[in-house]
């Protein structure tokens, strides 16, 4: 089974600011908080999954992919 990412390692992939990592996996799920301020908050990988096919071939998705790549298990 794969393991759930961060808010914070999800911002440092796409290198951006922790609320920006939030707009965007607000995209996917709007039950996440834009402006809660818990770096440590884990995002199901699903969902992450479901943003790179949002932002396919663009710079965004191609950093998720490489943090997926990378945090696989």
């Amino acid at each position: 089974m794969s393991r759930a990412l961060t808010v914070e390692e999800i911002a440092r992939a796409i290198q951006c600011s922790e609320q920006r990592a939030r707009n965007y996996l607000r995209e996917v799920d709007p039950r996440i908080e834009v402006y809660l301020e818990k770096p440590t908050e884990l995002v199901e990988r699903q969902i992450v999954i479901e943003l790179c096919r949002i932002y396919e071939g663009r710079l965004v998705g191609r950093r998720l992919l490489r943090l997926l790549g990378e945090t696989q298990i």
